[in-house]
């Protein structure tokens, strides 16, 4: 009975800890999301409101407002969203990639620094573009021929044998 009032006495303790200390940061980052999100539509001349059923297959990606990849923060699963990198660069980013990221854990800022600063590679095999950030998350990032959709991400700690740098532009 002693060691269970201990056990409970200290996950009171833990929890009361974490509670205190996230609480104020979580305010602190709705607020922040809040006043970002009120100036983005205040400063946005045209808002696109547009359900499944009116985005049809003839519409491209091109059609939407490009968002900037890095004030996006959040990645969500869905459709194909062009988003603007940190170079000035658009690109799309397809369901897959986003779907991938979600899945694998990489953020749009790890999305955005492999894209805009890493390595660039040729997959031998099948020829496909990658952008890879070897310096701090190793995030590798697949992309179209065109290079103008990132196709999907995934963590890799090491440049693939099949991969030959390459200076492509996007």
């Amino acid at each position: 009975m002693k060691h269970i009032s201990k056990f409970l006495f200290f996950t009171f303790i833990i929890s009361f800890c974490i509670s205190f200390i996230y609480s104020p940061y979580a305010e602190a980052v709705q607020s922040i999301l809040d006043k970002d999100s009120q100036t983005s539509l205040q400063n946005e001349s045209e808002v696109l409101h547009a359900s499944s059923s009116e985005l049809t297959a003839e519409k491209s990606s091109e059609d939407l407002k490009a968002v900037p990849l890095l004030r996006t923060l959040v990645i969500t699963k869905g459709k194909a969203q062009p988003v603007q990198l940190s170079t000035g660069q658009i690109i799309t980013l397809t369901a897959h990639v986003k779907d991938r990221a979600l899945d694998r854990s990489i953020t749009a800022v790890q999305l955005d620094t492999a894209l805009s600063h890493g390595d660039r590679y040729k997959d031998n095999q099948s020829g496909a573009p990658i952008a890879w950030d070897k310096n701090s998350s190793k995030v590798a990032v697949v992309l179209s021929g065109d290079r103008k959709s990132a196709v999907t991400t995934y963590v890799q700690t090491n440049p693939k044998g099949k991969w030959t740098l390459f200076k492509w532009k996007y």
